[in-house]
């Protein structure tokens, strides 16, 4: 029961520091990419999105009402997603 407690933990903690990087790095002046956060998100991260950071030819349209940075937003969903993956939320 404590290996599953420290696990949740752990992931709780990878969550809280992956989303802190994300609110502080500026999309707008870096390569996202170049980042060690970009390199533990990547697995989970869906394939056609990843090819077009790491080439740089990727176009993602950002949403209404959700920033100017989709590229931000579509990464942020997708620690969402491994939140209800690992139930966090």
């Amino acid at each position: 029961m404590q290996r599953v407690r420290d696990r949740t933990e752990y992931r709780r903690q990878q969550v809280r520091r992956w989303r802190e990087a994300i609110h502080s790095f500026d999309f707008a002046a870096g390569n996202f990419a170049d980042t060690v956060v970009y390199a533990e998100l990547r697995p989970y991260l869906d394939e056609e999105f990843r090819r077009g950071l790491e080439s740089g030819t990727g176009f993602v349209a950002p949403a209404r009402g959700r920033g100017s940075s989709a590229t931000k937003h579509t990464v942020l969903d997708a620690i969402t997603e491994r939140e209800r993956e690992w139930h966090l939320i």
